[in-house]
C-alpha cells in the first residue's frame, strides 16, 4: 500500500507499507533499486523498467533485518542492443487543492456567533440592523462589509508543474549504455511553496568475453524546494501558515487592493505569514555509484559481486524575516458591530512586528557503502532442477548533523550566517554510524515444475546491539505444488483452469529497531550552580541496557495462483499470519532512579490479513483489453506489553492514541458518547464533564459509573488503520488509442476530526457550512452541539467525532493516441504519442462534507493539502 500523504513540492510525504502494522516502531517496507536502498520520493518513475513486491517470509528473508516489513525490487532502465535510441517524454500539469472544507455564509456565521455569545452569557455580538446593513452593502464595498471565513478562497491557487525525461540508449553485444536526464518543477497551490528537480542516471553493461559482464552505474540527483517558515507550526505567533487558515480571525481583509495585509487576532494573517514571514529553503544532493561483476566459472555455477556507495548531502537554512506590517483599515467589530449606532468607518489600527530576524542552517552528510558477494549455481538434471544461492553482505552506513543558529541579522537580504549577532550564536552537531553483517543461503529444488521447495538461512549481525545478541538467526521454508502439471490434469481441465498451484511458507526475520546506542549509558550537557558559580557538566540520562537484542517476525503464508480459459483469467489469493515479539517498549522502573526507563524486549503484536487478485486480459481483433482487481484486509493487535504500562499519546481535544493489549496498535482512545444532553438528563443530574455543560451539550458516558466523567471513563473508540483497501484498474488500446484507469478505495476506515473542524466556531477561527444545523430549543434533532464560546468541551476526544473516512477515488485516468509510423516517420520520428491525464480526479466519501483528503486526514489541517493534476503529455521516439 502507497499511501500518499500529500507534501509540499519536493516534501512528498508518502509511506510504503505491506501487509499493515506488525511493530510497534517502523513498519515500512523495504525498497531497492537495483540492490540499493532508497527512498521512494527520490525516484524517478521514467527510470523504472519493472517492479516486483515480495511480501511472505520465505521471499523477503534473503534481504534479513531490513525486510522485516516487506520488500519492493526497483528495477531500472539498460541500454539494448541495436541502434541509438533517443526518448523524449515531457509533460505540463495543473494542480488544484482536491478538498476544501466549505465555509458558512456569513450571515448564517453571524447569527451562530450570536447565539454562542448568549450561551457563554454575553452579549450578541452582530446586530440585526448591522447584519442587514451587511447584507444590503458586501457586494459594492467588500472591504469594509467583509466577508467571514474567506482565507481559504484567498490562499489556495491552482498551479503549475512541467516535467522533461530525455533518454538516450543503446549498444552492442559488448557494450551497452542508457543516459537519462530529468528536469522536474512544481510551484505550490500556496504562495512561497515551490520545488525543481535535476537528475542524470548513466547505466552501463559490458561483456568483455563470453564468462565476464560487468556493469557500472551512477545516479546524481538534486533537488531545491521552498516553503515558508514555520508553515507548519501549531500555534506560535499566531500560528504557521496553516494552522491561521482555520483559526485566524474571522471578517479581516486578507489583502487589500493596494496590496497591504489585513491583520487579526494575534495580528495572523496566512498569506502574509506565507509571503514574508521568511523562507525555509532545502538543497539535497543524492548521488549513487553501482558497479557489478558476473563471472562463470563453469556451466551452472557463477560468482557476482556488487559494490556501491550512497553519498547523501542535505543543507537547510531557515530565515525568519523581521518586519513590521500595520493594518490601519482594521475594524474591532467585537467592540461596535452589536451597537444599534455601529459606525464602520471606526477604525482602529492593529500592527503586526516581528523584532528581530534569525537564521537556523543545518547541515547533513550521510555516507553509506554495501558489499554483496554471491556463489549462485543452478542446474537441470533431467526433470529436477537445483538452484542454489550462499552469499555474503555487509552495509556501512555514517552520517553527520551540524547546526548553527544566530539572531539580529543587519536586514533580511543576505541570509549568511556570519552576518548575525555573534552574543545569540548557538551551535550543535552529533555524528553517527551503524553497520550490518550478513551471511545467507538459499536452496530452491524443483521436480517437473510440479514440486517446488526452498529453504532460505541467513545469519545477521548489527552494531545496534552488543555480545550474544549482536547475531541472529532467520530460517525460512517453502514448498508449492502446481498441480495442473499432473498427468491427471486432462486436456478437458486444462481447458477451463489453465494453471493451479498450491503454495505455503513459513519463516523467521529480524527487525534491528533500537538505538544506535541504546547498550551505552547516555550523557547530555548541562549546568548547575555551585556556590553561585553556574558551571557545565554532563549529566546521565538513560541506563544501558546491553541485553537488546532483534526483534523476531514468525510468518506462515498458504496461498493459490490459478489460471483460467488459458489464463486470460488469473486469480491469486493468499492469507497469512504473523507474529512479532521482542518489541522493544519502555518497562517501568523505580521513580527513585531519576533516569528514563531504558527500552526492552517484550511487547507481541499479531498480524493476520487476506489478499485476492483478478487479473482479465483478452484481445478481440485489433481491440486488446484488461482489467484488474485487487482487495485485502488486514488487522493487528497487541497482544501483550510484558509488563510495560499503556501508552496514550496525543491531546484531550485533538488525536488521542493508545497502545494497550487486546487492540490494535494506535488505536483511538476517547469518551464514548450518547448524542446530546437533553433536560431530563439535567433534572436527573445525570454527571457531566463540566459544570457549565448543559441541554445541548455532548453526553460523555459514565463507563464506570462513579458519578464522575473523567479519564478513567474512557476507552477504546476506534481504530486509525484502515481495512479492506481496494483497488480496480483497465487498461485498453485500438488502432493507436489507448485509456487506462485506476479507482482506488478504502472499505471501513475512520479517522477523528478535530481542531476547527469540532470547535464549531466556539473560537474565533473558521466555521464549516455542517454546523449550521446546531442545536437550538427548536431544533432539538440537530446534528452538532449548541455553541459556545470559548469552551471546547464538546470537542473532546470522542466517538462523536470519529467519523467514517470510508472512499472511492478515481486515482489516475490517461487517454492516449499513437500516431501510425508511417506519419511519424516522416517528422524523422520513430514513435509519437499524446496524452491527456489526470490524479485525483474524483472522490466519493463522507469525508468530502468535513473538507477532509481521505488518503490523509488531520483535523487540524496542519499539512500542505492534496492535489489534483491534469497533465498533457507528449513520447517521442527517435
Amino acid at each position: 500500500t502507497i499511501l500518499d500523504k500529500g507534501g509540499a513540492p519536493g516534501r512528498a510525504n508518502t509511506t510504503l507499507r505491506i501487509r499493515g502494522i506488525t511493530t510497534i516502531n517502523n513498519s515500512d517496507a523495504l525498497l531497492l533499486v537495483d540492490g540499493i536502498e532508497q527512498r521512494i520520493s527520490d525516484i524517478n518513475p521514467d527510470d523504472i523498467e519493472s517492479i516486483s513486491v515480495l511480501k511472505d517470509a520465505s521471499t523477503t528473508a534473503i534481504y534479513g533485518s531490513r525486510a522485516a516489513n516487506g520488500v519492493v525490487l526497483i528495477t531500472t532502465k539498460r541500454g539494448k542492443e541495436g541502434g541509438v535510441k533517443i526518448d523524449l517524454n515531457t509533460y505540463w500539469g495543473l494542480q488544484s487543492v482536491t478538498n476544501k472544507p466549505e465555509h458558512m455564509e456569513t450571515v448564517t456565521y453571524m447569527r451562530q456567533q450570536n447565539y454562542a455569545f448568549q450561551n457563554a452569557g454575553q452579549n450578541p455580538r452582530y446586530s440585526e440592523t448591522f447584519i442587514r446593513e451587511w447584507s444590503d452593502n458586501h457586494q459594492s464595498d467588500p472591504v469594509t462589509y467583509r466577508k467571514a471565513n474567506q482565507w481559504q478562497d484567498a490562499i489556495y491557487s491552482n498551479a503549475l508543474q512541467h516535467n522533461y525525461s530525455l533518454n538516450v540508449s543503446g549498444g552492442n553485444e559488448k557494450a551497452r549504455g542508457l543516459m537519462a536526464l530529468r528536469y522536474y518543477k512544481q510551484d505550490g497551490v500556496i504562495p512561497n511553496f515551490e520545488s525543481d528537480i535535476k537528475e542524470i542516471r548513466v547505466n552501463t553493461d559490458f561483456k568483455p568475453f563470453e564468462a565476464l559482464k560487468l556493469s557500472a552505474d551512477a545516479n546524481f540527483r538534486t533537488r531545491y524546494s521552498l516553503e515558508p517558515v514555520g508553515a507548519y507550526d501549531y500555534d506560535v505567533n499566531g500560528g504557521g501558515v496553516f494552522y491561521s487558515m482555520y483559526h485566524a480571525t474571522q471578517f479581516v481583509v486578507p489583502q487589500y487592493p493596494d496590496g497591504s495585509y489585513g491583520l487579526g487576532n494575534k495580528n495572523a494573517n496566512p498569506i502574509l505569514l506565507a509571503k514574508m514571514g521568511g523562507d525555509n529553503e532545502e538543497w539535497s544532493n543524492l548521488f549513487i555509484a553501482n558497479v557489478k561483476a558476473e563471472l562463470n566459472i563453469f556451466d551452472g555455477l557463477k560468482f557476482i559481486t556488487q559494490y556501491a556507495q550512497r553519498y547523501a548531502y542535505n543543507k537547510t537554512v531557515k530565515f525568519t524575516n523581521a518586519y513590521t506590517v500595520k493594518d490601519t483599515n482594521f475594524l474591532d467589530w467585537g467592540a461596535t458591530a452589536r451597537d444599534e449606532s455601529y459606525n464602520p468607518n471606526a477604525n482602529r489600527a492593529r500592527t503586526r512586528a516581528i523584532t528581530r530576524n534569525s537564521m537556523d542552517d543545518y547541515r547533513q552528510d550521510l555516507n553509506e557503502y554495501t558489499l554483496n558477494l554471491l556463489l549462485d549455481y543452478e542446474k537441470q538434471f533431467g526433470k529436477h532442477n537445483v538452484h542454489a544461492l550462499a552469499g555474503f553482505s555487509q552495509i556501512e552506513n555514517k552520517w553527520s548533523h551540524n547546526q548553527a543558529y544566530r539572531q539580529d541579522f543587519y536586514n533580511n537580504d543576505v541570509p549568511s550566517i556570519n552576518m548575525g549577532s555573534e552574543s545569540t550564536w548557538k551551535a550543535y552537531g552529533y555524528n553517527n554510524e551503524y553497520a550490518l553483517r550478513s551471511y545467507f543461503g538459499r536452496v530452491n529444488y524443483n521436480y517437473d515444475d510440479r514440486y517446488l521447495l526452498e529453504a532460505n538461512l541467513r545469519y545477521d549481525g548489527t552494531s545496534r546491539f552488543t555480545g550474544d545478541n549482536q547475531y541472529g538467526t532467520f530460517p525460512s521454508f517453502s514448498a508449492g505444488w502446481r498441480i495442473s502439471n499432473e498427468a491427471f490434469w486432462n486436456d478437458g481441465l486444462r481447458d477451463i483452469v489453465s494453471d493451479l498451484k498450491l503454495r505455503g511458507s513459513w519463516g523467521k526475520t529480524g527487525n534491528q529497531t533500537a538505538g544506535l546506542y541504546a547498550f551505552y549509558e547516555s550523557y547530555a550537557s548541562t549546568t548547575y550552580n555551585f556556590n553561585g558559580e553556574v558551571v557545565t557538566g554532563y549529566m546521565q540520562t538513560a541506563l544501558a541496557n546491553t541485553e537488546l537484542k532483534w526483534e523476531t517476525s514468525t510468518q506462515a503464508d498458504i496461498g493459490l495462483d490459478a489460471g483460467f480459459l488459458n489464463n486470460r483469467l488469473t486469480l491469486s489469493a493468499d492469507y497469512y499470519n504473523k507474529r512479532t515479539d521482542g518489541i522493544l517498549v519502555s518497562l517501568p522502573i523505580s521513580g527513585t532512579i531519576g533516569l528514563d526507563a531504558p527500552v526492552q524486549n517484550a511487547a507481541v503484536v499479531d498480524n493476520k490479513g487476506f489478499e485476492l487478485a483478478l487479473d482479465w486480459k483478452d484481445r478481440i481483433d485489433d481491440f486488446s483489453y484488461g482489467i484488474q482487481f485487487n482487495i485485502s484486509n488486514n488487522w493487528n493487535e497487541v497482544i501483550d506489553l510484558g509488563g510495560a504500562n499503556p501508552t496514550v499519546s496525543g491531546g484531550t481535544s485533538d488525536v488521542i492514541t493508545t497502545v494497550r493489549e487486546g487492540y490494535p496498535i494506535n488505536a483511538y482512545w476517547g469518551y464514548q458518547t450518547g448524542g446530546l444532553l437533553t433536560q431530563a438528563d439535567i433534572d436527573h443530574k445525570y454527571p457531566v464533564y463540566d459544570s457549565r455543560m448543559t441541554v445541548g451539550d455532548v453526553k460523555y458516558i459514565d463507563r464506570n459509573e462513579d458519578g464522575v466523567i473523567d479519564t478513567e471513563d474512557m476507552t477504546v473508540i476506534g481504530n486509525e488503520f484502515p481495512r479492506y483497501p481496494f483497488a480496480v484498474s483497465a487498461n485498453m488500446a485500438w488502432k493507436g488509442f489507448d485509456f487506462s484507469f485506476m479507482l482506488q478505495g478504502v472499505m471501513d476506515a475512520q479517522t477523528r476530526v478535530s481542531g476547527a473542524l469540532a470547535e464549531g466556531g466556539n473560537f474565533e477561527g473558521f466555521t464549516l457550512d455542517l454546523f449550521k444545523d446546531y442545536w437550538t430549543p427548536e431544533n432539538t434533532d440537530a446534528r452538532f452541539p449548541r455553541p459556545r464560546k470559548s469552551v471546547d468541551y464538546n470537542a473532546m476526544m470522542s466517538d462523536y467525532w470519529v467519523v467514517d473516512a470510508n472512499y472511492v477515488r478515481l486515482k489516475n485516468i490517461q487517454i492516449g493516441y499513437t500516431f501510425s509510423q508511417a506519419l511519424s516517420r516522416k517528422a524523422y520520428i520513430e514513435k509519437a504519442r499524446i496524452y491527456l491525464a489526470g490524479s485525483n480526479v474524483l472522490t466519493f466519501s463522507p469525508l468530502k462534507e468535513w473538507g477532509l483528503d481521505p488518503e490523509f486526514v488531520s483535523g487540524r489541517f496542519l499539512y500542505y493539502p492534496q492535489t489534483s493534476v491534469y497533465t498533457i503529455g507528449l513520447n517521442l521516439t527517435f
